[in-house]
C-alpha cells in the first residue's frame, strides 16, 4: 500500500490511513499487544509514526480514542524495513478531556471499530493536529502479534504455558486471505 499526502491546505495534506474493518475487534480479549510493518519512506522529510484505537457509541459518535505514546522513527530516503507498535494499554496515551471524557486505552482496545495509521512527531491526537507533510510512504505486510510478557516468557519457554493464535486473529486471517479487506493484517 502506498500512503501519500501534499502538505499543503486542505484534504490529502496529512499523512494518515484509517481501516474499519479489518482491525476492528477486542485485542485485549485476543491477546494482541503488537502490530508490526513493514514500511518505507521515500520522501525527504522524516515520518514519525503512531497508531490510533477508536471506539464508537451505539449512534457512531467517537466514545474513546487512544493512540501510541511513542512514535516510530521511520527516517528520510530509508529502505525497506519492519517496524513494530506496543500497542498494550500501557504504551497508549487516551485523547484527554475535552475531546473524549471517558476515553481510556483500556476501552479502546477493547472494542476498537477502527485503527489509524498517522505522522505526528508530537505525543498528541485530535482532529486535524497531526502537521501536514509532504511525503509518500509504502506500507505492506501487516501483522498483529502476542508478544508474551517478560515476566511470562521462562513459563512459555518451559512448556507451561501453550501458546496459541487467538480467535480473532484467525477471523481476520480468513478475510486477508480472501481479499475481502482494505489494510489487512497478516498473522504470525
Amino acid at each position: 500500500m502506498l500512503l501519500e499526502s501534499t502538505g499543503t491546505d486542505g484534504p490529502g495534506s496529512r499523512l494518515s490511513a484509517q481501516n474499519f474493518d479489518g482491525w476492528a475487534g477486542n485485542y485485549l480479549a485476543a491477546g494482541g499487544n503488537r502490530i508490526r510493518m513493514d514500511v518505507r519512506n521515500f520522501d525527504i522529510a522524516d515520518l514519525f509514526l503512531r497508531l490510533l484505537f477508536l471506539e464508537f457509541d451505539s449512534t457512531g459518535a467517537p466514545r474513546s480514542a487512544a493512540f501510541s505514546t511513542d512514535a516510530v522513527l521511520v527516517a528520510a530516503g530509508s529502505d525497506w524495513q519492519t517496524i513494530e507498535f506496543d500497542v498494550s494499554p500501557g504504551a497508549l496515551t487516551a485523547i484527554p478531556e475535552p475531546f473524549l471524557p471517558l476515553a481510556s486505552p483500556a476501552s479502546s482496545l477493547a472494542n476498537a471499530g477502527e485503527l489509524r495509521i498517522f505522522h505526528n512527531p508530537d505525543p498528541f491526537f485530535a482532529v486535524g493536529s497531526n502537521p501536514p507533510i509532504a511525503a509518500t510512504l509504502g506500507v505492506d505486510n501487516i501483522t498483529a502479534a502476542a508478544i508474551p510478557e517478560p515476566g511470562t516468557r521462562p513459563l512459555l519457554l518451559s512448556g507451561f504455558i501453550q501458546p496459541r493464535r487467538p480467535a480473532a486473529f484467525e477471523r481476520i486471517a480468513e478475510a486477508s486471505a480472501s481479499g475481502r479487506l482494505g489494510l489487512l493484517p497478516r498473522v504470525v
